[in-house]
């Protein structure tokens, strides 16, 4: 018995520059990956921040509201007081009472605001909205000066957009060497060969000579597409296009640059006008009680009537608060600044003057 086995085996291996090329991109494209990943990890990380400090600055409010109102009830019992007494009229007593029953509302709604910002906090962190959660922390910002253009400098090539830019500049490159390479001819190597057994495949052995044409083939193609050749083919266009997109993002990385150098400077600005500002607001402050402390003493001593020191008592509250909101205006710069830059704040402060 004689049986006829054949089988074929061919390998090809092509060789070409945009092979090259085109694995470059591919870790390019990764790189460009990673880097919006670090935007959209940077921007959570700067809402989580601000939230942080927006709340502290409501805790603390919602704590001079509450002193404010203790002050309006100790009021209203002396002026009850007085009033029993026929020290004072009662619409004196009425008007210490009116005092007292309007800081209600408003305390409620600034607790309304801290739990609404709260729920909005557990959300950026990803945790259960029942989860409790104890904040702790200062908003006692330490005053630095900083120079915008030594910023600027040192670490204007750390932000995230500039890095993205300068690796879609790359991008551009590639893609527009990877359009030249394909004019190149292509090499090609391949190999072929078809053996096939001859015999009794019960009483001969299988890998004996019995196998034919065992030297199989061997080729070398060099290849190259005559269309590239011609004047405005596909081609020829791409790379035009290719190109045009390499200046397109050298335009763009030209004005980012100087976007993300007026942005520093405008961020500085307004830090060094919060910082005179809560200078002020501290002496405002002192002032409005060392006021409110001698209308409380004229007041006691019944040489002023409530609506005497009212005045005083709502400067004070409002000197208080300002100087709160400003002291957080320039938390939240400090963390612009940070993010501007992609540079840690101890970092920064490190060059402060």
């Amino acid at each position: 018995h004689r049986f006829s086995l054949g089988a074929s085996i061919s390998a090809s291996i092509t060789f070409s520059y945009s092979m090259i090329h085109g694995l470059r991109l591919t870790e390019m494209d990764y790189e460009a990956g990673r880097i919006n990943l670090e935007k959209a990890r940077k921007k959570v990380e700067l809402d989580v921040k601000k939230t942080f400090y927006n709340l502290l600055v409501i805790d603390e409010s919602i704590k001079l509201a509450e002193q404010n109102y203790q002050a309006a009830v100790t009021r209203f019992k002396q002026a009850e007081a007085n009033y029993n007494s026929g020290l004072v009229d009662q619409y004196t007593m009425l008007a210490a009472q009116v005092a007292m029953e309007s800081l209600k509302p408003v305390i409620a709604e600034i607790r309304n605001g801290y739990e609404t910002l709260l729920l909005s906090f557990k959300t950026l962190l990803g945790i259960d909205l029942d989860t409790p959660i104890r904040l702790s922390g200062s908003i006692e910002p330490v005053i630095h000066k900083f120079d915008a253009r030594e910023l600027s400098a040192r670490f204007l090539s750390n932000r995230l957009d500039v890095q993205g830019l300068i690796l879609a500049q790359k991008i551009t490159d590639e893609v527009w060497k990877l359009e030249q390479s394909n004019l190149l001819p292509v090499l090609t190597l391949m190999y072929s060969m078809d053996p096939t057994f001859q015999g009794d495949p019960f009483g001969d052995f299988w890998f004996d000579k019995s196998w034919k044409q065992q030297t199989g083939m061997f080729g070398i193609t060099l290849s190259m597409s005559l269309d590239n050749l011609i004047p405005n083919s596909a081609q020829k266009n791409r790379i035009y296009n290719a190109s045009l997109d390499k200046e397109k993002i050298r335009v763009q990385l030209s004005q980012a640059l100087q976007g993300a150098e007026l942005e520093i400077r405008r961020i500085i600005v307004g830090l060094e006008k919060s910082a005179k500002s809560i200078e002020v607001l501290k002496l405002n402050v002192e002032l409005a009680e060392k006021a409110n402390q001698m209308g409380q003493e004229a007041y006691r001593a019944g040489l002023k009537d409530y609506s005497q020191i009212e005045t005083t008592e709502v400067n004070l509250q409002e000197a208080r608060v300002n100087l709160l909101k400003e002291k957080y205006n320039y938390l939240s710069g400090l963390l612009d600044l940070e993010n501007a830059l992609n540079t840690s704040l101890e970092t920064i402060r490190g060059l402060g003057k």
